[in-house]
């Protein structure tokens, strides 16, 4: 059973920076939500167009590289992906912006989910690590207070 607020945290624990966002949604796990909060992770963002047509609200949690210092937490809208603002990272040569970007354009109705994206600023993700930068791990706990505080509203 679905739960009425979905939040994913995306990225790869073996990229450096690039995992903060499973990092941040393991860290969220750790305390019990009600039934209506789903907590997932996901590696490929692609996976994400399958969970559109739920109608679930959604809290996007991912890396992002940016002009901010490393490790600001962000709190973004898809309108912001899609005028440029910011650039959400991938390793795998697709991001979250452009997955949100595509199924809006396919779309059949008007019923898009509401979606809220808490960014984390990184630098470019190195490969072959799973230890991530002081500033981005410091930004974790602010990130997890960050989506209690959008699970509340």
């Amino acid at each position: 059973m679905l739960g009425e607020v979905l939040v994913i945290g995306f990225g790869q624990p073996v990229a450096g920076d690039d995992g903060v966002g499973i990092a941040v949604v393991r860290e969220l796990s750790q305390k019990p939500w009600a039934k209506s909060v789903e907590i997932r992770e996901m590696t490929d963002p692609l996976r994400l167009i399958d969970l559109f047509d739920s109608g679930q609200r959604m809290i996007l949690v991912d890396g992002i590289v940016g002009k901010n210092i490393s490790g600001t937490v962000l709190s973004i809208n898809s309108a912001d992906l899609a005028d440029g603002k910011v650039n959400p990272v991938s390793s795998h040569g697709v991001n979250v912006a452009q997955v949100i970007e595509l199924a809006q354009v396919v779309a059949e109705d008007n019923s898009f989910p509401e979606i809220q994206i808490v960014g984390i600023t990184i630098k470019p993700p190195v490969r072959f690590t799973d230890q991530m930068s002081p500033e981005v791990t410091a930004a974790i706990p602010k990130a997890v207070m960050k989506i209690r505080t959008l699970l509340e509203v």
